[in-house]
């Protein structure tokens, strides 16, 4: 985007394949400008080179990057920042079911650390620059497994105690306190915040875990009439982002391109604040990182902050992409 285009811009991750993948191609097609992510560089590259030849003069931009990691989720961040002055959609999207405990690179559980704290570390870095548009969203794609956590806490399950099912929906719950938190904390910004359940997706989800547990999940899935197309579930999600009836919408739960309630712990003060005490801790979040710490901090938000300009990295003063 050069500077003082109007072109609204959209951060999307997971768009490589999946509900992200028929996200983007809406995105692209509807005339947004698109910066995408994903972790397999070749896919991402060549999907880019594709749609920018289908849509002349859009910027299309993959930058490769790992959610589970938090020094890629920075460098994305610092990437995204440099080339933008302002975002309009930030979509949470990429995720992981993880049926084996695992670690990330920074020793934190994977299945968290992919669909819930990179998202949050992401969004904390690049939120000054959907406080510069004219009226932001962010919407984060939960599940309706968050219904179906038995224990809220810990939210980083240890090796012995490790139920795939119980921590993904576990993580999922996050995903909703994140963005019914981050909807209070910027009320009477312009931004809004929401989550969306995009359904039980035919898709490539889980497919890490093997052939016979997704084939399963598939199968299962028909068997209750539950799967929906990659399609279906993107209506949902773009229902959110960027349907005129939607805008200023703010705290809500989307699912089938309608509101309807979250399960209660989703919308529990106690566990949203215990939960980003630990989100802050775990990605070492501070005034010093952080341009919209203000309305991030722990605690109750500085309200003074509402209008936080976004910043100019260094030797980034002429154009913007």
């Amino acid at each position: 985007m050069r500077k003082g285009s109007d072109h609204r811009v959209c951060l999307l991750t997971g768009g490589t394949a999946g509900i992200g993948r028929a996200v983007l191609l809406e995105l692209a097609a509807a005339g947004w400008q698109v910066v995408f992510t994903g972790r397999n560089k070749a896919r991402g590259a060549r999907l880019a080179r594709q749609l920018s030849a289908r849509h002349p003069g859009q910027a299309i931009e993959f930058v490769q990057a790992d959610l589970s990691s938090l020094q890629s989720v920075r460098e994305l961040a610092a990437v995204v920042a440099a080339n933008h002055r302002r975002l309009d959609v930030i979509i949470n999207n990429a995720g992981a079911r993880i049926d084996s405990y695992q670690e990330s690179e920074d020793g934190i559980e994977l299945t968290f650390a992919t669909n819930h704290l990179g998202h949050f570390l992401l969004t904390s870095l690049l939120l000054d620059r959907v406080l510069a548009a004219p009226a932001g969203r962010i919407v984060t794609v939960s599940s309706r497994r968050h219904r179906f956590v038995r224990q809220t806490a810990p939210w980083l399950e240890s090796r012995a105690r490790y139920e795939p099912w119980e921590v993904y929906s576990r993580a999922k719950l996050a995903n909703a306190l994140f963005a019914f938190e981050l909807a209070r904390r910027l009320e009477g910004t312009g931004v809004v915040s929401n989550a969306v359940d995009p359904g039980i997706v035919a898709s490539r989800f889980a497919r890490n875990n093997g052939w016979l547990p997704w084939c399963r999940h598939i199968l299962s899935s028909l068997r209750h009439r539950q799967l929906v197309s990659c399609r279906h579930a993107a209506a949902t999600v773009l229902h959110a982002a960027i349907a005129d009836e939607t805008a200023g919408r703010n705290a809500q739960y989307y699912c089938e391109c309608r509101e309807i309630p979250p399960a209660p712990a989703a919308l529990d003060p106690g566990l949203a604040a215990n939960l980003w005490r630990k989100s802050v801790e775990l990605s070492d979040l501070n005034a010093g990182n952080c341009p919209a710490w203000p309305l991030l901090k722990p605690g109750a938000p500085d309200p003074s902050a509402a209008a936080i300009p976004a910043t100019v990295p260094p030797n980034q003063t002429q154009e913007y992409r």
